[in-house]
């Protein structure tokens, strides 16, 4: 069939056999030729008519992908960046005490992140349902999380001053108007 081993290999590679190569001789081979990974990969799908086989892979990397990416966005929500509204309160909240400065800072940041209040921070949220409806609007305040706060049914004593579109209103940043 074949007038030497050189001849039967050459057909090998070329895939003149209907049986399938293990990856290890391209592996091999891709000492030789200097393909990357993915380019011997692909190649031993091919040369084997496996192609459905590598097409059927795509749903379970899709999935491992999503994976990571749902790793990465929990760690976000998870993640409650104190400085997001820590110098507004000091310069603008005098008369709010630390720990409730450090209370609605989260709960702001909760509200960025879209966390899930009751799921995540069930003890602050109980704070939250108790403090905030005899608390008045802080003066510097990321507003949309009145709105974040409201689909908790939790609302400040003053929201009735701030309008239908909350997120739309901006208290004065500094507290008494001034020309900083």
């Amino acid at each position: 069939m074949f007038e030497n081993e050189e001849e039967m290999y050459a057909k090998y590679l070329h895939n003149d056999f209907a049986i399938t190569k293990p990856l290890k001789d391209y592996i091999e081979l891709q000492k030789f030729t200097g393909e990357n990974d993915i380019d011997i990969i692909k190649r031993w799908f091919i040369e084997n008519h496996q192609e459905s086989l590598g097409l059927s892979l795509i749903p379970e990397l899709a999935q491992k992908q999503m994976d990571r990416v749902a790793v990465k966005l929990s760690y976000a929500q998870l993640w409650t960046p104190t400085i997001f509204n820590t110098v507004l309160f000091s310069r603008c909240n005098s008369g709010l005490d630390k720990d409730t400065k450090t209370k609605l800072t989260i709960i702001a940041n909760c509200a960025a992140l879209s966390i899930n209040l009751k799921k995540h921070y069930s003890n602050l949220y109980e704070w939250a349902k108790e403090n905030i409806p005899n608390m008045e609007v802080p003066k510097a305040y990321f507003m949309p999380t009145l709105n974040y706060l409201a689909s908790y049914g939790i609302y400040f004593k003053n929201r009735e001053h701030l309008g239908k579109n909350q997120d739309t209103i901006s208290p004065t940043w500094w507290g008494e108007e001034h020309d900083d």
